[in-house]
C-alpha cells in the first residue's frame, strides 16, 4: 500500500470513528424544520434571475471538487453537495428527466467510490451544458411546493423510524437547499454561515471547507 492509499485509509477510518450519530439526528431535524417553515412562509414563487451559486459554472466547481478531493471531506457533506446540484438542475427543468433520475436517485447507502462515480457523471453532464441558457419566469406551483413539503416530512419520518439512513437525509437536505436557493428563499452565503456550525458540530474533527 503506497503512502497516498494509507492516508486515504486513515482518513476514512477517522471520519467513521469520530461521528456523533445522535447529534447529527438533532441537526437534521433542526434543518428540516427550518426549511419547512421557510417554504411555508415564503412569498417567492418566481425566478427572475438565477443566483450565481445556482449557475452551471458553480455547480461544475462543486462536482470537480468532489472528483479531486472527495476523501478530504466526510460523506455527509459530499451528499449535500450532490443533492444541491440535483435540486438546482431539477429547478431548471431543462434536462432530460431520465438522465437526472439515473444520476441523482436518492441512495440509502453510498461509499466514497459511489459518490465519486456520481460526481463524474454530473461533471460530464455539466460540461456539455456550458452554453446553457437560463430561463426567467420559472415558477414554483402550489403542487410542487406541496411535494417538497411532503418530501421533508416523509424523509424525516423515515429517518426517525430507521427506514432511511443519514446519507439519504443529507442528499435530501442538499436537494431542498438547491431548490430554495434558486427561488432566493435562502441566500447561499448566509445559509452556509448559519448551517456550517451545526453541520460540523457532530464531527469531532475539524471539517474542511470549500
Amino acid at each position: 500500500m503506497n503512502a497516498d492509499a494509507i492516508i486515504i485509509k486513515k482518513r476514512k477510518e477517522k471520519i467513521k470513528m469520530t461521528y456523533n450519530i445522535k447529534k447529527e439526528k438533532e441537526v437534521i431535524f433542526t434543518l428540516f424544520n427550518r426549511y419547512e417553515n421557510l417554504i411555508l412562509n415564503s412569498q417567492k414563487y418566481v425566478i427572475f434571475s438565477f443566483p450565481e451559486e445556482c449557475k452551471i459554472k458553480n455547480l461544475l466547481r462543486l462536482a470537480e471538487e468532489i472528483n479531486k478531493n472527495a476523501y478530504q471531506y466526510p460523506k455527509d457533506k459530499l451528499c449535500r453537495w450532490i443533492g444541491y446540484i440535483h435540486g438546482v438542475l431539477f429547478t431548471y427543468n431543462s434536462f432530460d428527466s431520465d438522465i437526472i433520475k439515473s444520476i441523482f436517485l436518492f441512495d440509502n447507502s453510498l461509499t466514497y467510490e459511489n459518490i465519486i462515480e456520481k460526481s463524474k457523471k454530473i461533471e460530464n453532464l455539466l460540461k456539455f451544458s456550458e452554453n446553457f441558457k437560463y430561463c426567467s419566469g420559472i415558477s414554483l406551483s402550489y403542487k410542487e411546493k406541496e411535494n417538497i413539503l411532503n418530501l421533508i416530512s416523509d424523509t424525516y419520518e423515515g429517518f426517525d423510524k430507521g427506514y432511511y439512513s443519514s446519507i439519504y437525509q443529507h442528499q435530501v437536505l442538499g436537494y431542498i437547499q438547491g431548490i430554495m436557493a434558486c427561488f432566493s428563499i435562502i441566500n447561499v452565503k448566509e445559509e452556509r454561515d448559519y448551517t456550517r456550525p451545526l453541520l460540523h458540530s457532530y464531527h469531532e474533527e475539524k471539517i474542511k471547507s470549500f
